[in-house]
């Protein structure tokens, strides 16, 4: 385990230890412990920490934390921090070729080689994410560094250390909270893990540190102080993006497939894994997706800019949550070609049980209880044709359960607290994946009960005259017997009518583009049954 996500487990079982009605000075005492932790990380005092093979991605959220807690820090210690926080002198400079950047090294060890690949990289980058993608290009400065150039220093950094962006404390001109920035990189990456670069990992590592930094300056452009949790995915997202071939990150996800339970919002190397998020809307809806979450991050933080994003684009936050949880289970052996673009090689996803025999009833330990924007995974690898799954949790939490069905075309299906699941004798995941309260920390106990039926249509069957409906509630499909010949009118809850059906003896009714809620069922011979699509 890395000394990062190491000492964010610390943060993690300290704060959740402050819920428990500790004093203003305890918690005092804990966030002084949590500062003085990042600072040593920071200054590359690895003493604290067991050794790991897994270098910290960036600096960029440990600088924002600690500069937002200074107050921690001793005198001595914070001459030292305004020291990293200022941009260092460097004896020489160049202009990148775009005329973007200006890059300021020592050529005592900074080769020219070196030195025209930075360039060339930060420039690409530029070109995908500013000229391509439409993002705000980062806050000019001024004169500082020499001109209004975004400036780029090139500096031997404590090892283990990608590189790192840090704001000017100076506003920008925008009427939101904007700043410029400027960017530290290293002078090589020879240590660094393995990526998939044919022209070496060195050249590789450098090219998506160049992507995700300058995505930080970007950031900036919009909100110097948006949610470090979400600045984080979407720079590792943006690496992809710029450099798709690397794949660094996949050094990192099995901090998020090996805990899923885990908040979306946690601070630790996990949120580097959970670039995923943002690759799952991306490879739903584009790149575009990601500028709309930007967009609105200048005036909402977190997950409610990325709620504003999808609503202006009139999808659901928890409904988009829920499907990327099925999404994550579809990876590595179980990968189709339906979903993530790279699932073969993502690892699999950590599985909390697997189900034998039901009913099966299942509570989670308390240390693996799910997080809000993190979940639980049961396996059914041999489950009977029908399958209905309930949850018993707190009623402060949205609870989304979701179904994956899996095949060399998996399907996904959602629904909240309950959902029925026609398997078609395939094997099956249940996820449970609470949502809805933006803090990392809270734990959230319940109870799955799954049940399992041969035929469900005895018990499960709703009738009205000569119409029969069930399962009821549904997720996928509603299968609807008559007793004569008949149309079949399907309206909405307010009396649209959706759908019209011919029926000799019996109809299986997929409902397409349709949203979960109350359907009326009825024929010209009988009163509306009230059928629950649960999506």
């Amino acid at each position: 385990m890395s000394p990062y996500f190491s000492f964010m487990r610390i943060i993690l079982l300290t704060i959740l230890i402050a819920e428990l009605s500790l004093s203003a000075g305890q918690q005092r005492f804990l966030d002084s412990l949590r500062v003085q932790k990042e600072f040593a990380l920071i200054v590359g005092d690895y003493s604290k920490f067991a050794s790991d093979t897994k270098p910290i991605k960036c600096l960029t959220p440990l600088i924002i934390d600690v500069r937002r807690n200074s107050q921690f820090l001793t005198r001595s210690q914070l001459s030292r921090f305004m020291e990293i926080l200022s941009r260092p002198a460097l004896p020489r400079s160049i202009v990148s070729p775009s005329g973007h950047f200006r890059i300021h090294y020592d050529p005592a060890y900074v080769d020219s080689e070196y030195l025209a690949r930075c360039a060339s990289c930060f420039d690409y980058a530029w070109h995908v994410e500013v000229d391509s993608f439409g993002f705000l290009p980062p806050v000019p400065d001024g004169t500082l560094g020499g001109d209004s150039l975004l400036d780029v220093y090139i500096l031997r950094l404590p090892a283990g250390q990608y590189g790192m962006t840090i704001a000017d404390d100076i506003p920008g001109p925008a009427p939101w909270n904007d700043a410029p920035a400027f960017i530290k990189i290293r002078n090589e990456y020879d240590s660094f893990p393995p990526n998939d670069d044919p022209e070496g990992s060195e050249w590789g590592a450098l090219k998506v540190t160049a992507a995700h930094e300058l995505f930080h300056a970007i950031q900036m452009a919009y909100d110097k102080d948006e949610e470090v949790w979400m600045l984080e995915i979407a720079s590792v997202w943006m690496e992809d993006m710029v450099y798709n071939y690397v794949n660094d990150y996949y050094n990192y996800l099995n901090y998020f497939f090996d805990y899923p339970w885990l908040s979306l919002l946690e601070l630790s190397m996990h949120m580097y894994a959970s670039a995923v998020f943002f690759r799952y809307f991306s490879d739903n809806y584009g790149y575009t997706i990601i500028k709309r979450i930007f967009e609105q991050a200048r005036y909402f933080d977190g997950m409610y800019a990325i709620s504003a994003a999808l609503d202006s684009q009139h999808l659901n936050l928890n409904n988009e949550f829920a499907k990327f949880v099925g999404w994550n289970f579809i990876t590595d052996t179980l990968a189709d070609s339906f979903h993530y673009e790279e699932a073969t090689s993502y690892p699999p996803m950590k599985v909390e049980a697997t189900v034998v025999s039901l009913p099966y009833t299942y509570s989670p330990r308390y240390s693996r209880s799910p997080r809000s924007w993190g979940a639980n995974y049961i396996y059914i690898p041999s489950p009977p044709p029908y399958l209905k799954a309930t949850i018993s949790g707190a009623t402060t939490v949205f609870w989304n359960i979701v179904a994956v069905i899996l095949s060399d075309s998996s399907n996904v299906l959602t629904g909240v607290d309950s959902i029925w699941i026609s398997t078609h004798g395939l094997p099956v995941a249940v996820a449970v994946a609470p949502s809805g309260i933006n803090n990392p920390y809270n734990v959230f106990p319940y109870t799955l009960t799954i049940y399992g039926y041969e035929d469900i249509e005895e018990k499960y069957t709703f009738s009205s005259n000569d119409i029969k409906i069930f399962p009821n509630p549904f997720n996928e499909a509603l299968n609807i017997k008559v007793t004569s010949p008949s149309k079949i009118y399907i309206y909405s809850v307010d009396g649209k009518l959706v759908d019209v059906l011919s029926a000799i003896d019996s109809y299986r009714w997929v409902p397409e583009n349709l949203p979960s809620g109350i359907y009326l069922i009825k024929s010209i011979y009988s009163p509306p049954l009230k059928a629950v699509l649960l999506r």
